[in-house]
């Protein structure tokens, strides 16, 4: 998950900020087939991003790669099962910054 693994994948990773995404794109010649941005900046992106462009965050990636996505649909899925006065814990466990 580097900019290393995408040039050893014979990938080509550009990285902006999400006020530049616009003008990057324009340049490219042609659209990428995705683009990862961070979850704040994910409205912003996704309205500078081409629609036939697959958009993902950052944070699906890493719940891929390092937790058990399956098991967090499964979760998101037990959400339409609730009933009146249930309740729910929502915790969020964030290590990109340690």
């Amino acid at each position: 998950m580097t900019l290393r693994d995408a040039l050893d994948n014979n990938a080509c990773a550009l990285v902006v900020k999400e006020d530049q995404l616009k003008l990057a794109l324009s340049t490219l010649g042609k659209n990428p087939r995705l683009v990862i941005t961070d979850s704040q900046a994910f409205s912003k992106v996704d309205a500078d991003t081409p629609k036939d462009v697959s958009m993902t965050s950052f944070s699906i990636l890493m719940a891929r790669y390092k937790g058990d996505l399956t098991g967090f649909v499964e979760g998101a899925r037990a959400l339409k099962s609730l009933k009146e006065g249930d309740r729910v814990l929502i915790s969020e466990g964030c290590t990109h910054h340690r």
